[in-house]
């Protein structure tokens, strides 16, 4: 017997005894208590449940750990930082850590298409209007190793996005709130608007709908390609094509215009990597040149995943004429004559005797 149910009967049996009004009333407020205890401990019960599950979710959006530039304010505008073996080797030797992943955040304005909703009027007779939803949201870019196990769990309709390391995907996944609002459903395309230098339009395919009943997060959170985020924080090479102002032996002279990554390039315009930075050309005929850029370490062989992200940029050429042509109208000191035709310099046309020739960076 313990010394507390000792004392206690001890007590109980001294103030009740021969005493019928004080015994039911000892006999309540034990009762009382005892359920005041239960319920308590079922409160706690409940409650650290509900923070484990809570952790568990948040977690599942975004990990316990995260490492960021020193240079980053905020892991929604982070810094780049570029990925190497050695960061790799350190990460998944370290104990405790059971995975990791790139990824990056970027905010983004969601625009829905135009919807008919139905209305009544004051007068009691049913009307239509024209509707069109704006939120704002988070654009999280994860790639083809993430761990996707919490979001198929929570997943309510469609797919989960396919990613890989050579193109670029456009599928995404949202919530179900997101949906909701903006009246969207797996297959239908999602208007976004990011601002970087000046606003940028993309649309992206809904191939899936999730609900993890955390409020903060489905109204905001939208999952998608890492590339999308690298491309339009301008991470990675940027490059384009370009068609100089002087001739070379009354050829146009076709070159690559590469900023970012190691500054060491090679440039693949159809027939694999190569060194050279161009060529030089006679119009002749409709074409559209391809120029595919990546940077380099050490070696030009080196593996393209492990460099930094490769750019692919396109010259369109349109000849008002179907003949060789080599005869340009130059300008007294030996150009080319361009004439712009937008004002970011992206469309232009050039003269030759036989007709105009115009040229298009897409």
């Amino acid at each position: 017997m313990s010394f507390e149910y000792f004392i206690s009967k001890k007590v109980l049996n001294k103030e009740v005894k021969n005493n019928k009004v004080s015994r039911p009333i000892v006999r309540i407020s034990v009762i009382s208590i005892s359920l005041a205890v239960v319920v308590n401990l079922l409160t706690i019960a409940v409650v650290k449940g509900f923070q484990r599950e809570v952790r568990t979710k948040i977690s599942g959006f975004t990990a316990p750990i995260f490492i960021t530039s020193q240079q980053s304010e905020s892991v929604f505008e982070a810094s780049p930082i570029v990925k190497t073996d050695k960061i790799d080797e350190l990460i998944s030797g370290t104990k405790g850590v059971k995975s990791f992943s790139k990824v990056a955040y970027k905010p983004v304005l969601l625009q829905s298409d135009k919807f008919i909703q139905k209305i009544k009027l004051s007068s009691g007779k049913d009307s239509t209007s024209s509707r069109q939803e704006i939120q704002g949201g988070i654009f999280k870019g994860v790639e083809n190793t993430y761990d996707w196990i919490f979001l198929k769990k929570h997943l309510t309709d469609g797919r989960l996005p396919k990613f890989n390391d050579q193109t670029l995907s456009n599928e995404v996944i949202i919530s179900q709130t997101l949906a909701r609002n903006l009246n969207l459903k797996v297959g239908n395309k999602l208007t976004s608007f990011f601002v970087n230098k000046s606003p940028l339009k993309r649309k992206f395919l809904v191939v899936g709908i999730y609900n993890t009943g955390l409020e903060e997060f489905d109204s905001k959170l939208i999952l998608g390609d890492l590339k999308q985020v690298q491309r339009l924080n301008d991470w990675g090479i940027k490059s384009s094509i370009l068609v100089d102002d002087t001739l070379s032996e009354g050829a146009l002279i076709i070159r690559a215009d590469v900023r970012g990554g190691t500054g060491n390039y090679r440039y693949d315009w159809g027939q694999g990597f190569e060194n050279y930075e161009g060529f030089t050309y006679f119009p002749y005929k409709d074409t559209v040149i391809r120029l595919v850029t990546s940077d380099y370490w050490m070696d030009i062989r080196e593996d393209v995943t492990k460099t930094t992200i490769p750019d692919t940029t396109y010259l369109k050429i349109d000849c008002s004429y179907d003949h060789y042509a080599d005869n340009f109208i130059a300008s007294d000191y030996g150009e080319v004559q361009k004439t712009f035709l937008n004002s970011t310099g992206t469309k232009y046309k050039i003269k030759t005797e036989l007709g105009d020739v115009f040229f298009e960076t897409i």
